[in-house]
Formats: structure tokens, C-alpha cells, sequence
């Protein structure tokens, strides 16, 4: 039996309840928020809208995540977006703290997702209050950056997204990581001219920033873009692939969780993919490593 849980019911947790529920890519989801109503409400909708095929949905009940294949952790205030991505870190630091010891509680053992932001420092905080072996506590760390840099380079290059192969590394939404280095447009090297004309780099890292601007200067949030992130991280566990995904996970070398991509499994996250970075590349990567390991310290 697949089951997932999903802690936070806000816009994210929501939505992503809805794409499982629609996909049927689960056979018992375990919904749990701090509002008791909210949840009734979510899991009657849901019951509403597909009840020929419906999966058995449980509500507040930590127990029930015992068995759990994987738990998703979507809560957050998205009101603070507008004020900075970082702005929910000290009030999520003191969610973890409450959730973690009731999770742990429940015996749960399966991977942690989470989706909370800054989100590689909120990820190494429920590694460290749960004390799990840091391959089971991921994030979905930068698969959306990712993503969103490839439609930029697909734009400027006049090519469809699927032409392009790369990851943006570092830390989600901050000091991100554009490796171009390691890019390949058309299995080209993206250094190398495309259809005929060099791609210019820095406009690429602006445009990939830009559509993040305008989703949460317009909506105040951007769930589809993160719960699409989580929907393919999701699979990748739940089936086993080992495929390669940025995700936010621990980094031996500099000793904190950032952005990097990894095999993800049944296990959560597996071996790395080891990039070929340039040393000012290597430079920024260990500056973002930084920059998140200080807003850990700072809600220790």
C-alpha cells in the first residue's frame, strides 16, 4: 500500500493532496494540519471530486504515518513570501521543533520531504530534530530553479526545454549556483555556439530569476511550480528510479545540507553526480554552503 502524509495544508499542501489524489499515485494519504476544520475540509473535497476512486484519507493522526512511505512537510506562512524568501525561517524552525517529536513518536521511518522554505536550512533542521540518517531528509532544493533555467536557455537558444541538460545548484531562491559550465544545449557544450550564436549567460541567470519574482509578486505564492518539483521527487522514491534531481541534501564536503543533484530512491537521497565545476563555480557553491549554514546556527 502506497501512503504518503502531507503535514500543512496551505496552498502548497493543498494542491499537492489534489495532484496525488488525481493522479492516483496513492492508496492512503494521511492529512494532518494545525486547524482540525481545515483538514475536514480538504479531505471532504477531495472525497467530493473523485469518489469512485478515491484512496482512504486519514485525518490528525500522527500514528497513521507509522507506515508511511513518505512524508511531505508543506507547512509555512506564505505571507512572509512577499517580505523575502527567508522571511519564514524562525517560524518554521519553531514548527519543526513540535512536529519533529510527534513524528518521531509515531515511528515513522520511510523519507521526509520537505518543501518549507529557506528550504535547505529547514531541511538540515528536521534531519537534526529527527536524527535520521541524513539520506532520508530531503528538499526539493533547486528542481525548480532547474526548471526554470532551462526555459530560459530553450527561449534564448529557440529550442524546446527537453534540448536542454543541466542543474542550478547551491541554495533555492537564493544564492543560487548557475554552473554553465557543465550545461549541454543539443549535446553541445553550452560555452559553444547554439544555432549559430554564443547564449549570453548573465541574461540567462536573470531570466531565471525573473518568472520567481513575478508568481509570488502576483499570487503571494507559487505552489504549482514547488508541488510539480515535489510530484517528480515523489516518483522517484516511490518507484525507486534512481533518478538524478537537485535536490536539497546533506554535502559532506562542506558539512550542511545545499542544492546538489543526487540519485533519488527508496531510501531518499543515493549517490552524487559529481560535477566537473569550474573554480569560481566551486567558489559560489561554497558561499551558498555558507550562507545556509549560518541560518541553521542561527536557530540553534
Amino acid at each position: 500500500m502506497r501512503t504518503i502524509g502531507i503535514i500543512g495544508l496551505g496552498h502548497t499542501g493543498i494542491l499537492l493532496a489534489n495532484l496525488l489524489v488525481a493522479r492516483e499515485a496513492v492508496d492512503q494519504l494521511v492529512l494532518i494540519d494545525q486547524d482540525d476544520q481545515r483538514t475536514n475540509a480538504v479531505a471532504a473535497d477531495l472525497t467530493d471530486a473523485l469518489p469512485a476512486s478515491q484512496p482512504q484519507i486519514i485525518q490528525q493522526d500522527y500514528a497513521a504515518l507509522k507506515q508511511a512511505d513518505i512524508v511531505i512537510i508543506s507547512a509555512g506562512d506564505a505571507r512572509k513570501l512577499t517580505a523575502g524568501r527567508f522571511a519564514e525561517l524562525s517560524a518554521n524552525a519553531e514548527m519543526i521543533k513540535t512536529s519533529a517529536k510527534r513524528l518521531r513518536q509515531s515511528g515513522f521511518n520511510g523519507v521526509l520531504l520537505n518543501l518549507s522554505n529557506p528550504n535547505e536550512a529547514t531541511t538540515a533542521l528536521w534531519q537534526q530534530a529527527l536524527e535520521f540518517s541524513p539520506r532520508q531528509v530531503i528538499g526539493t532544493g533547486t528542481i525548480l530553479d532547474t526548471q526554470r533555467a532551462r526555459l530560459a536557455v530553450a527561449r534564448q537558444a529557440h529550442l524546446h526545454p527537453s534540448a536542454v541538460d543541466g542543474f542550478i545548484i547551491g541554495q533555492h531562491d537564493g544564492r543560487l549556483v548557475f554552473p554553465w559550465s557543465t550545461w549541454n544545449v543539443n549535446g553541445q557544450s553550452m560555452p559553444a555556439a547554439v544555432n549559430g550564436h554564443q547564449l549570453d549567460q548573465h541574461q540567462l541567470a536573470i531570466k531565471s530569476r525573473e518568472s520567481s519574482w513575478i508568481t509570488v509578486s502576483g499570487l503571494g505564492y507559487d505552489a504549482s511550480g514547488i508541488c510539480f518539483a515535489a510530484l517528480r521527487t515523489i516518483e522517484a522514491v516511490m518507484t525507486d528510479s534512481g533518478q538524478a534531481l537537485p535536490v536539497a541534501v546533506y554535502h559532506p564536503q562542506f558539512k550542511t545540507y545545499l542544492s546538489y543533484p543526487v540519485a533519488v530512491g527508496r531510501q531518499g537521497s543515493g549517490i552524487f553526480n559529481l560535477l566537473q565545476l569550474l573554480p569560481v563555480e566551486e567558489e559560489q557553491l561554497a558561499v551558498a554552503a555558507t550562507a545556509i549554514s549560518d541560518q541553521v546556527a542561527s536557530q540553534q
